[in-house]
């Protein structure tokens, strides 16, 4: 090596480990800043989303007093990330309600492909142990909420009439409107208007 080019060599490599220990900095910071979220977070919310594992799988959708959503993730998948902080809000709106199980399909192959996941994000949706709905990639914020509303519904009406819920009926059923009715003449979806 050229003598002369020493000097300029040990600057590239000072300035190398400069912008090194800025980045390093950098990172300790958010993971302090993650760290603290973290503590600062409501107590009980980690409680209703979990990273579970392929052998707890069942035992996790079979929670009978709970709409129970399985997503089923990779780190990669910036979808998977983009929905994260929406099933965060709506665990945090149920709580007690809702349980979430993340699943990532990287670590539980064998799960994913017994369960048929072909895409990812794939969001499923239990209540009595039975899959009642199922998304699969980015659903619209409004889609999802209205979708677990919607089940959140069910549950509460399902317990409801299991419980007797002073109508003057053990089951608690007079009165109330059949869970299937018969579709009107004109009826159309929402949004849609009739030429």
């Amino acid at each position: 090596m050229n003598p002369s080019c020493r000097p300029a060599g040990i600057a590239a490599a000072c300035c190398l480990a400069a912008v090194m220990l800025v980045s390093c900095d950098k990172a300790r910071k958010l993971i302090a800043e993650v760290k603290s979220k973290a503590e600062k977070a409501a107590p009980g919310e980690a409680e209703w989303i979990s990273e579970i594992s392929a052998d707890r799988f069942d035992a996790f959708r079979l929670q009978n007093d709970k709409v129970v959503i399985v997503d089923f993730h990779a780190p990669w998948c910036g979808p998977c990330r983009q929905l994260a902080p929406l099933l965060e809000e709506i665990a945090a709106e149920y709580k007690g309600e809702v349980v979430i199980g993340k699943i990532n399909v990287d670590d539980h192959r064998d799960l994913a492909s017994s369960e048929g996941v072909s895409g990812i994000p794939d969001v499923r949706i239990y209540r009595n142990g039975g899959m009642v709905d199922k998304l699969v990639g980015l659903p619209p914020r409004s889609e999802l909420k209205q979708r677990v509303a919607a089940q959140v519904e069910a549950r509460r009406a399902s317990a409801a009439a299991a419980s007797g819920d002073g109508n003057g009926t053990e089951g608690g059923t007079a009165g109330k409107e059949p869970a299937i009715r018969p579709m009107t003449e004109n009826w159309l979806p929402p949004g849609i208007e009739r030429r």
